[in-house]
């Protein structure tokens, strides 16, 4: 199945957030992106299984950009 890029987001802020990517599907996990707002100590994980590079931001508050860049391990 290539890589296994378990990665989890956990929100420690008092308020919600959102993982909310450009349009990325894994070919494994499907879509990538927090279903609605991450509560506050709540998580949202996403398993990658492919080389990829997606910008994400929060819905809620767009100025709170990020990226994730997932590389296939070489031995």
């Amino acid at each position: 199945m290539g890589q296994n890029n378990r990665v989890v987001w956990t929100n420690g802020d008092s308020t919600g957030h959102t993982v909310t990517p450009e349009p990325y599907e894994d070919g494994h996990s499907g879509k990538f992106g927090s279903h609605g707002i991450i509560p506050s100590n709540g998580t949202y994980e996403f398993l990658f299984t492919e080389p990829a590079s997606i910008k994400y931001h929060c819905e809620p508050h767009p100025w709170m950009q990020a990226s994730i860049t997932i590389e296939k391990q070489r031995f």
